[in-house]
């Protein structure tokens, strides 16, 4: 079965291409419009693996999540930790202590 193609027209840095042709002359790539297709398809890979991991995030720390319930307990408890301005709020001290 043949796919159809489309021809498009890209302009790169002259760097660039001269690696892409040093690479298709190193045979690592037929030609240089299948290394582009697979730097393509490596890309579309990338931008829809970026997609789905940020409705995962949004999934798993939106207010009503476990993760999201966790990670405001974390921020509390790491607010009161010694040192901190938390601390000393949540302890009644308007200074910092002296280390001695």
């Amino acid at each position: 079965m043949m796919v159809a193609r489309s021809k498009i027209c890209v302009s790169l840095p002259a760097g660039l291409a001269g690696q892409v042709r040093a690479a298709v002359a190193a045979d690592r790539s037929p030609n240089v419009s299948a290394y582009v297709q697979r730097a393509l398809e490596q890309q579309v890979m990338l931008d829809r693996l970026d997609e789905q991991l940020g409705q995962f995030r949004a999934e798993l720390s939106g207010p009503d999540s476990r993760l999201g319930a966790l990670q405001t307990w974390a921020g509390r408890l790491w607010s009161r930790r010694p040192g901190s301005s938390g601390y000393r709020k949540y302890h009644g001290h308007s200074q910092r202590q002296p280390h001695h």
